[in-house]
């Protein structure tokens, strides 16, 4: 440990420092207080002091008092060598912030004891610091660990709930599309004969409801049976364009403009190609949706390149999510679109195909302002 000792008179000082390096303290000794308080005020001060009381330009009982009142971090245990024998001059030096006091003259073994006590204090309020910062880091740990399994059960739920889902889906559509395939036959059959056209157009208009419930029914089946996905190195800039070019059309009529903005040292992606641009579709369909009729809708698509990742997004100026429901929009069936327009499977089932590509997707928006969403896919380098 470092000791530091302040005394104007050299002979005394020069004896204690004598002392207490043959106790084994590493000693620095200062002449006045004034330099003793600058020695105090370093970035790695001595942890233990003795100041005489009176010395010239800075009294050690001053010394005292700016270091209660600017150091407080490490703390530094004071002794304060007088011959004032009072108990009002000592008080008043213990009040000033001194630890002890030692009157002059004084006995070897009394100053032993007197900074074995010192270190003792100090050594206490060491371990205090480390079990306090051992217990502030175990909360940190107890919070973190408690925030992940609270996420691991969130995703067991909906699992589970994903699961059974699947299972009733698949009875379901099979019951369903078989009535469905006989009405759309006989329906063909019956416009090939000759009807009135109001006849024809109600027909027209049965056919379209098949076709949405033949839709709907397919969309709930592709999710209760995701096949298994085939992995492979994809350029995601070819299949968006691709797969843009599927709904380029419809996107014109809405008068809404894709713009690409595509990061040129993108590496490939590691995906099912299929599953990928299914992804794509989706979403370019909800863009479309959210931004139909809006003035000057555009859907910009970006990429970037990370260290084993690629991140893509898809903004949208279109109506935007109510915060309240920006937890709920990938739970299958939920839907933000008016009645009989959407089937609320379509996030979900991109969910799901992210996350089988050990990726992430998440959604930022602000409603009447639009919508980000935000896809993270493996490269091919993150392979294995």
């Amino acid at each position: 440990m470092r000791i530091l000792i302040a005394d104007d008179a050299p002979l005394y000082r020069r004896s204690l420092e004598a002392f207490l390096t043959k106790e084994g303290y590493e000693v620095l000794a200062c002449s006045d207080g004034a330099e003793a308080l600058v020695a105090l005020e370093s970035p790695d001060p001595p942890r233990l002091a003795i100041l005489d009381w009176v010395m010239p330009g800075m009294e050690g009982v001053e010394v005292c008092r700016k270091v209660r009142h600017q150091i407080k971090d490490p703390y530094i245990y004071i002794i304060v060598l007088t011959s004032k024998e009072k108990s009002e001059d000592i008080v008043a030096g213990l009040e000033a912030g001194a630890d002890d006091y030692l009157i002059k003259p004084f006995e070897a073994q009394e100053l032993r004891v007197r900074l074995r006590a010192g270190k003792r204090i100090l050594d206490l309020q060491t371990e205090g610091k480390r079990q306090e910062e051992a217990l502030r880091k175990g909360n940190e740990e107890l919070k973190q660990a408690l925030g992940e399994l609270q996420k691991t059960q969130s995703l067991l739920v909906r699992q589970e709930k994903l699961a059974s889902i699947g299972t009733l889906s698949s009875g379901v559509c099979h019951e369903i599309l078989n009535p469905l395939n006989i009405m759309s036959a006989t329906i063909q059959v019956m416009k090939l004969d000759e009807h009135p056209l109001e006849v024809n157009e109600n027909l027209d208009v049965i056919m379209e409801q098949i076709q949405r419930a033949t839709k709907i029914t397919n969309n709930l089946r592709m999710f209760a049976h995701q096949k298994e996905a085939e992995i492979k190195p994809v350029d995601i800039h070819d299949l968006f364009d691709k797969t843009a070019t599927l709904i380029e059309h419809d996107l014109e009529l809405d008068n809404i403009m894709i713009n690409r903005s595509y990061d040129p040292d993108l590496s490939l992606v590691y995906a099912d190609e299929d599953q990928l641009t299914q992804v794509f579709l989706n979403l370019l369909n909800n863009a479309k949706d959210a931004m139909k009729g809006r003035q000057e809708s555009s859907l910009t698509v970006q990429t970037k390149a990370l260290d084993t990742e690629v991140e893509i997004r898809f903004i949208d100026t279109g109506t935007g999510i109510p915060d309240k429901l920006l937890d709920k929009i990938f739970d299958p069936f939920y839907t933000t679109k008016d009645p009989g327009k959407g089937t609320g499977l379509g996030l979900s089932i991109i969910h799901s195909i992210i996350e089988k590509h050990n990726g992430t997707i998440k959604v930022e928006s602000e409603e009447g302002k639009g919508t980000t969403f935000v896809i993270l896919l493996p490269t091919e380098n993150s392979k294995g």
